[in-house]
Order: structure tokens, then C-alpha cells, then sequence
């Protein structure tokens, strides 16, 4: 009945951290390659870096740098790289173009937000609190929550929030956060990505985002559901841009 009334409320906004919230990429491969340097093991390649950037940190260690099969020690590795990630998150100041009015604007109409990442909330919460974000989300999925892939802390996310899956958005930047938000039943929003053609809806900046568009996208949802082994390679969902769209 609440919903009925006020229908915002019935979803969910998660959020990636990186390349959503903040730009840190060039930051998670920094402390890489820091701890690659003070361990003595061989640097990471740029290949390699793209293949672990949103990887549990012990299975990007053990599985793809290779750099222990112990997971003990893996753990004190991922450990350090936290450590150093945290180090250099402080010299974030501002958070991406648009972030804080569309934040404000779900808090106005009570839309629950949740933010996602790789990393410890040692590292995230601080610098959420310095940047003024930390009171716009009820639900944060880190580290300490042992999710493996990008759909694990989605479906996470939804949890915490109190959501069913399909009433969810995610805001992603990368293509394997938008295929991981499909295979979960959510609608996904491509920020500032490249190859972002399967995503619902996509912008180059939240501040183009109105809390009315989220309403749309699930307009069609009775409609274009389908199982995943149902879906075929020709039938893309037909992107939309939101062009003058003001902020409620």
C-alpha cells in the first residue's frame, strides 16, 4: 500500500564505486603494483590488471597474478593492497560530476541506494564520509561480505536493502558490471562507459538523471521479461538516451 502511494519507494539504486562514485582505477593498479614492488614479485601487465580490477583481491592473487597458492598468504597480500589502495584513496576530493544531486534527489524520495566494491570498508567508508556520500547509502557490500563476482554483491546489495532483484538498478561503468546486473534481473545504467550498447538506459553524467526516469525503465517489466537460456545474440535491447532531463 505504502508503494502504491509513494512508488520510488518499491525500488533500489546499488552502485559501483569505482568509476561511478569515484575514478579510481588508476589508483587499484597504483597499489598493485606498490605491493608487486615491495614483494618482489613480477609487476602486473596492463592485461592482467583489467582481468583482476573488480576480481576478489586473494583470487586475482592466487588465480590470475599468480603470485601464491597459499590462501593465508594471499590474504595477507590482499591485505596490503587494501592497505595501499586506502593510502592513496585519500587524495580523492570530489566525487564524479552529477553523484552528489542525484544522491540527494533518490534521498528525497526515499529510494534506498547501496554501493558496491572490491575492497575493505576500512578503505570505502572513510572516504564516502570526507566526500559527504556515507548518510546516501543504508547498504554497503565490501570486502568483508565475501562475494566472488560482480553478480554475488549485486544480488548482496538487493538483500540488504530489503529489494527483489528485478526492482533494482545498477549503475556501472564497465560492461561486466551491466552483464552481471541482466543475469541478476536488474535494469542497468551505463556512466561514462565504452561498449555499453546492452544497457538499459545510458548517460555521461547522473546529473542528466531525473528520479521520474527510473520509473520508465521498469514500464516495460511485465512484458520483457525472458530466461536467460531464452535470450538469443540478435535480440539487443535498444538503448536510450535521456537528453534535457531536469532533477527532481
Amino acid at each position: 500500500m505504502r508503494t502504491s502511494m509513494k512508488p520510488d519507494e518499491a525500488f533500489g539504486m546499488i552502485f559501483d564505486l569505482e568509476g561511478v562514485i569515484t575514478d579510481t582505477k588508476h589508483i587499484k593498479k597504483q597499489a598493485w603494483h606498490e605491493v608487486a614492488r615491495q614483494q618482489g614479485f613480477n609487476e602486473p601487465t596492463d592485461h592482467q590488471l583489467t582481468l583482476i580490477m573488480d576480481m576478489r583481491l586473494e583470487r586475482a592473487i592466487t588465480e590470475v597474478l599468480r603470485w601464491t597458492r597459499d590462501w593465508g598468504k594471499a590474504k595477507e597480500l590482499a591485505w596490503q593492497v587494501a592497505a595501499a589502495y586506502g593510502s592513496n584513496f585519500t587524495a580523492i576530493s570530489e566525487p564524479q560530476p552529477g553523484i552528489r544531486e542525484w544522491l540527494h534527489a533518490l534521498s528525497k524520495s526515499n529510494v534506498p541506494c547501496a554501493i558496491v566494491t572490491a575492497f575493505d570498508r576500512n578503505s570505502v567508508r572513510p572516504t564516502l564520509e570526507r566526500l559527504g556520500l556515507l548518510e546516501f547509502f543504508i547498504a554497503m557490500v565490501t570486502a568483508e561480505d565475501g562475494m566472488e563476482t560482480k553478480s554475488q554483491r549485486f544480488l548482496s546489495a538487493a538483500i540488504k536493502m530489503g529489494r527483489p532483484p528485478n526492482h533494482c538498478v545498477v549503475f556501472d561503468s564497465c560492461l561486466a558490471g551491466i552483464t552481471a546486473a541482466h543475469n541478476c534481473t536488474m535494469k542497468a545504467v551505463a556512466v561514462q562507459g565504452r561498449h555499453l550498447q546492452t544497457a538499459d538506459l545510458s548517460v555521461v553524467s547522473l546529473s542528466e538523471l531525473a528520479v521520474y526516469n527510473i520509473r520508465r525503465l521498469f514500464a516495460n517489466r511485465q512484458t520483457e521479461f525472458m530466461a536467460l537460456q531464452q535470450a538469443s545474440d540478435d535480440q539487443k535491447p535498444r538503448l536510450r538516451r535521456i537528453r534535457n532531463a531536469t532533477m527532481d
